[in-house]
Parts: C-alpha cells; structure tokens; sequence
C-alpha cells in the first residue's frame, strides 16, 4: 500500500489527536471487551433469526431487522479480523472474504419500515432490484476471494482495493440516507392516516429510524475525514468510532428485545405489533361516536358488571382494538373511562331532591358501582373533593 504523506496544519492537528485518543490504553482495554461480544451477539442472533424463519419455524425476529443487525455485525467482524496482527492471522483473507452486505443496508431498513406499518405486506419480485448493487458487490468480493494468494496480495497493496472500499462505504451511506428519507416519509404518511399516535410502534420506529440515521452520519463524517485529511489513502482508517456505534446498536437492540419481547417475537401470521392492527382515523372516529352513544343514550355503565369484553361485543369491534383506543387515543382505561361517566351519574342523583333519603353509598350502587372504597377513590379523583364535600358545596350555593 502507498505512503501517505503526513498531514500538516489543522489536519496534522486532528491526525494527532486521534491517533492518541485511539492509541490510550484505557481506551484499548475497553473497546476490544465491548466490540467483539457485540459483533457475535449480533452475528448469532441475525443468523438465528434467519435460519428459523427459512425453516418456516415462529420467526425470532422480523427477517429484515434480523439481516440489518447481521450485516453490521459481520462487517464490523470483518474489519476487525483484518486488524488483528499478521501472526494471529492472515489478514488479507479476511479482508477479501465476501461477507460485506453495507450497500443494502438502505434497502432493508425501508422494507423493515414497510413490512411492520403494513400488517399485509408481501415482499414481491421486483423488490429484488434494490439489492441489485449490493449483489455486485457481493460477486467481486466472491471473485477475488478465489483468486491465488499473490493476487488478493497484490490487491490488499494497491490503491484499488482501498479505491473499492471507499466506493463501497460512500455507496453505503448514500444509499442508506436516501432510504432513511423515503423510509421516514412513509412513516409520517402513515402517521397522519392513522389515529393512535402513542402508540408503541410509532415511538419504537422513530428510536430506530433516528439511531439507524445517527449510524449513518458517523460513518459519513469519518468518510470525510479520511478524505479530507489523508486523501483515502487507507480504506478503514481510524474507524473506531463506527465500530462502537454498530456494537452499541446492536447491544440497544438486544435490550429492547429483553424489555419488550411481543413487540419483537413476531409469528407467521402476524406481521402487525403485537397482533394489533392500526385503523384510520375515520374508523377511530366511528367507533368513539358509537362508545360514546352506548355511554350517554343507553347508559350501559349502570350495569355494575360491564366489562371490556361486554362493550367491545356492543360496538362489534375486537376487544384489543377498543383497549387500544382507549389508552392511546382517549387517554383512559376501560374502568377510568366507564367510571367517569357513573361519577357524572352520581352527582345528577345526588342533587335530585327525589334521592334526598337515600344514602350515597345506595347512589353509587345504583350508577353502577359496586366498590365503596373504589367510588370514593374515584370520585375523589374526578371532582377534587369527597362526595360530602360536593353535597356541601352545592347546597352552600
């Protein structure tokens, strides 16, 4: 491989304080401990993944969330085996062996974007074409990888190789930033049609869209740093940092994994979150005028039994819908929001002179509550004062 001329001013600078930032021992014992497990981790659970779902098994992880995270790991694994001394391994051979898959990165994550806002996507034959490049790619690599041992010598020495490996990279994060784009305009198009923006998969998608593209403006900055400073002269020069963030990344995703498990353990028959499927907000719509009938026409809430079940069957809507709605678009719970309307009850009952012999416990009996100590508790939270409080204060007026 060519000299490079050592860098002067401002670049010699930064040439500097890099080298000495990577060159730190502390830096060096804590970055092979924290790298080398993650790339393995990574490696065995995209492959994992992978593999169940070619057996036509439950699937452990969305295939496409699974080749993303097995892609990074395994360049990131390659990069480092290159690194490694010449007397633990042969360098060139790693260097060469066709495993780097950067260029699709772009792709899988629009189609792992796709495949989870729609609970029917089918990945269909024409979608090969975006992994065309990468294809390419993949070939050369194979290529070269079976060629005699003089040759891959001569690449690894030559600025061709280093001219490919940039070519690769800056095809990688071009791809991948315009993938974020149309990924992250399909996200918000399908934000605005739909009604349940707290939802769990809304946040999630934004976490991982937003940490993918942070991903990416690393790789590009180092890309053009190495550009800048040392004219490409080497393919992977100082690329630490990167290799940190693919092991923090993937290391992030395990916890979220570890922490939400039916977010993430799709089977073959649910492509949605959690078997839940987001409706628009015409049908959001629909059903809170419906509920919203059932609550203040048919007062449904003095049946001291009603359950979420009991609702869902009157509104002919699944049961997980209607909880959905509730806590994401309402903002309450099923007992909170069929409570709420018996409170309403109560004080219409308690100011009615026709119920002045009647205890207040016998009043919310007859709203619907069976609970003494949970009408109390209830009433409380709604009014800000207990029942006698409220019969004192609208008697005082």
């Amino acid at each position: 491989m060519p000299l490079i001329e050592e860098p002067t001013g401002i670049k010699g600078r930064i040439s500097n304080t890099i080298e000495v930032t990577y060159t730190n021992s502390t830096f060096n014992q804590i970055y092979p401990k924290l790298i080398y497990p993650a790339f393995f981790i990574g490696l065995a659970l995209g492959l994992l993944s992978l593999l169940s779902l070619g057996l036509g098994r439950k699937k452990f992880l969305n295939p496409f969330l699974a080749a993303i995270i097995l892609v990074l790991a395994l360049y990131g694994l390659k990069n480092q085996l290159f690194g490694v001394p010449y007397g633990m391994t042969d360098s060139f051979q790693s260097l060469f062996t066709p495993i780097s898959f950067i260029v699709i990165l772009g792709p899988l994550l629009y189609f792992y974007n796709k495949s989870v806002l729609s609970t029917n996507f089918r990945f269909k034959r024409p979608y090969f074409l975006h992994f065309v490049p990468g294809l390419i790619i993949f070939l050369w690599y194979l290529s070269t990888s079976l060629t005699e041992e003089s040759t891959k010598r001569e690449l690894m020495h030559s600025p061709f190789e280093v001219v490919i490996s940039h070519y690769e990279q800056s095809i990688a994060v071009l791809f991948g930033s315009i993938y974020f784009a149309i990924s992250f305009r399909a996200f918000k198009k399908w934000k605005s049609k739909h009604a349940l923006r707290n939802h769990t998969l809304s946040a999630w998608l934004l976490r991982f869209n937003y940490t993918f593209l942070g991903i990416l403006i690393i790789w590009g900055l180092l890309i053009f740093v190495n550009y800048w400073i040392y004219s490409f002269g080497i393919a992977t020069l100082l690329y630490q940092v990167l290799w940190m963030s693919y092991g923090l990344f993937i290391y992030w995703i395990c916890f979220e994994i570890m922490n939400n498990p039916k977010f993430f353990l799709l089977n073959k028959t649910n492509n949605g979150v959690n078997g839940l499927v987001s409706i628009t907000k015409a049908e959001l719509n629909s059903i809170t005028d419906r509920l919203e009938s059932l609550m203040r026409v048919e007062k449904i809430y003095l049946n001291e039994k009603l359950s979420l079940n009991d609702v869902a069957q009157n509104l002919e809507v699944n049961p997980k819908y209607l909880s959905m709605i509730l806590n994401n678009s309402i903002g309450k719970s099923f007992y909170e929001y069929v409570n709420t309307f018996r409170i309403e009850e109560v004080k219409d009952l308690m100011i009615d002179p026709v119920n002045s012999n009647i205890t207040i416990e016998a009043i919310a009996n007859k709203a619907g509550f069976n609970s003494k100590s949970s009408f109390n508790t209830m009433f409380k939270k709604v009014t800000g004062m207990t029942p006698k409080e409220f019969m004192k204060s609208y008697t005082s007026t």
